[in-house]
């Protein structure tokens, strides 16, 4: 009896061992066997600084713009994108504004700031889901039905350093939007 409950303990130690053994740890890290540290992408560092200064250069552009408008004293700065927003029209202040994931349909004119068309269209845009620009995503829940709005965007809060078929890469533009 007394060398069957040692075999019983015996046999649980084992298999308290085998389980405290497995499991907790995660994935090795890869060692650097060279001793070296991984170079910097330089190409990366490059672009990085180049598209500071031309976003820099954006800001400029877009505020020596808004002021040689004559309505300059409606437009006002908007935060982190730096685009600037002028109200034309109110719309419907008593109705809905748009919504995270509600479908609006947008007129929307987008001009080079030498005033060159790019792109004229109206058409729905579900509300939330990077369809528009950034100046626009961000602000649109304040507006309402029948509002109208210009903006005047750097490239970066515009359609970036991709740009689009209709915008070309870099560009800032000026918006007219009207929902609807």
């Amino acid at each position: 009896m007394q060398r069957m409950s040692r075999l019983v303990c015996f046999l649980w130690m084992c298999l308290l061992l085998s389980l405290s053994g497995c499991g907790g740890r995660g994935p090795q890290r890869p060692s650097q066997r060279s001793g070296t540290k991984p170079e910097t992408d330089s190409t990366t560092l490059a672009r990085m600084e180049m598209n500071q200064r031309l976003a820099i250069a954006a800001d400029e552009e877009v505020l020596r713009y808004v002021q040689g408008v004559e309505d300059a004293e409606r437009f006002a700065q908007m935060p982190f994108s730096n685009a600037w927003v002028c109200i034309v029209e109110k719309g419907d202040e008593q109705g809905n504004s748009p919504q995270k994931d509600e479908v609006w349909r947008l007129h929307i004119k987008i001009y080079a700031l030498n005033g060159r068309l790019l792109l004229d269209t109206e058409q729905e845009y579900r509300i939330g889901r990077n369809e528009l620009p950034m100046c626009i995503e961000m602000n649109i829940s304040e507006w309402h039905r029948g509002t109208k709005v210009k903006i005047v965007a750097p490239w970066y809060a515009a359609y970036g350093m991709m740009g689009t078929e209709d915008v070309p890469a870099y560009e800032n533009v000026l918006l007219e939007i009207s929902i609807w």
